[in-house]
């Protein structure tokens, strides 16, 4: 993904994502109150989710958002079971989460006003192993901190 986005032009006042903040977004909480975060906590050890694999390919662009991302190719059934666990928990906790549509993508970059132009490149493989809770900071430069790791489940022949 990182050797991706560095073969990429883009254009001026363009913000990379580095390599290190890669990510996919499962679900988007917004402000979470130190108070509350017992009850993330608890929705996401409540999951035993199977790993999978996501293949990443393909590009798009939200104009809104000014972001240029790299999207799923074929999604698995895996990765939505795991957004919808996620977000029934989470309401079930009392969480109001913004919008019902998932579309599951890596942000590459930031202040893009037009599509992205990504060279050609092969779909890549991600194993997906475990899910994280992280926490951003906002800015010019988004820091996040990674505060909770859940492993998945191992899938039996």
């Amino acid at each position: 993904m990182a050797a991706i986005s560095a073969a990429t032009a883009w254009p001026p006042g363009v913000r990379c994502v580095p390599a290190v903040h890669l990510h996919l977004t499962l679900v988007f909480l917004g402000d979470v109150s130190v108070d509350r975060l017992g009850a993330v906590r608890s929705v996401a050890e409540s999951l035993r989710p199977a790993t999978f694999e996501l293949m990443l390919g393909g590009s798009g662009h939200f104009p809104r958002a000014e972001v240029g991302w790299l999207g799923c190719v074929d999604a698995p059934p895996a990765l939505f079971a795991l957004n919808a666990g996620l977000r029934q928990g989470l309401r079930t906790q009392g969480f109001a989460l913004r919008g019902e549509s998932f579309r599951p993508h890596v942000t590459l970059a930031r202040g893009l006003r037009e599509p992205p132009v990504l060279p050609d490149y092969p779909p890549l493989r991600w194993p997906v192993s475990e899910f994280v809770l992280v926490e951003s900071r906002r800015g010019r430069a988004p820091a996040y901190t990674v505060i909770g790791t859940w492993p998945l489940a191992p899938v039996s022949d």
